[in-house]
């Protein structure tokens, strides 16, 4: 059986089952990116956490990753990086 889910319907089943991994924001910024490559993408929570993580800012990604990428476009070059509007913060897909 199959249930589509619509933004907000995403955003709430994924609160129940991860809520501490992603802001709300980061959510829906999320739901905007699997609808535009696979509309058709099953829902899998657990996999989203193990492939994409939410920063605060850049200053926070060097603090956790320690990479040798200096700056947000070296970033961009390396990963998909999808920006959460109106704010500093970011989520990545871990590489």
């Amino acid at each position: 059986m199959i249930d589509t889910l619509d933004q907000w319907k995403f955003v709430s089943e994924f609160k129940k089952i991860r809520p501490d991994n992603f802001s709300r924001e980061a959510l829906f910024v999320l739901f905007d990116f699997f609808e535009e490559i696979d509309p058709d993408m099953e829902f899998d929570p657990i996999a989203i956490c193990c492939d994409f993580q939410e920063f605060d800012n850049f200053n926070d990604f060097k603090s956790d990753w320690g990479s040798d990428i200096e700056t947000m476009e070296e970033l961009e070059n390396n990963t998909t990086v999808l920006r959460i509007p109106e704010s500093e913060k970011f989520v990545i897909q871990q590489f």
